[in-house]
């Protein structure tokens, strides 16, 4: 299960008035963030050809939503607070746009170089 697709499913689990196990929530949002850690990590130690800079921006203002995601979940887990469904679902949402347009950006660079070059990769 992606990051997104557990904190969508956490997050409506939440907002139809399920109880969240602590025990088994937290260790998952655990993993989730070394998850993004290590995608941030990778980022930083290998970043992206001169010109591509805004690819990796973009990158790390996704999963630093996602991140806020996570926190706003374990805060809603331990606290019992329900309410918080919402604004984990938007940070999501935004950060799922966010990762799209990265997508978009980088097949639009991806086909641009292949017309230019006349190599298909």
């Amino acid at each position: 299960m992606t990051v997104e697709d557990f904190l969508y499913e956490s997050a409506d689990r939440l907002r139809n008035g399920e109880y969240l196990v602590p025990d088994v929530v937290l260790p998952a949002i655990d993993q989730a963030r070394e998850s993004l850690e290590e995608l941030t990590a990778e980022i930083e130690d290998d970043p992206s050809p001169p010109g591509l800079e805004a690819l990796d921006g973009a990158l790390l203002e996704a999963y630093g939503l996602f991140f806020d995601a996570l926190d706003l979940l374990e805060l809603a887990v331990e606290e019992d607070v329900p309410g918080l469904a919402s604004e984990i679902l938007v940070r999501t949402q935004d950060g799922v746009e966010t990762l799209r347009e990265v997508r978009r950006q980088a097949g639009t660079h991806n086909r641009t170089m292949q017309e230019e070059t006349g190599v298909v990769g």
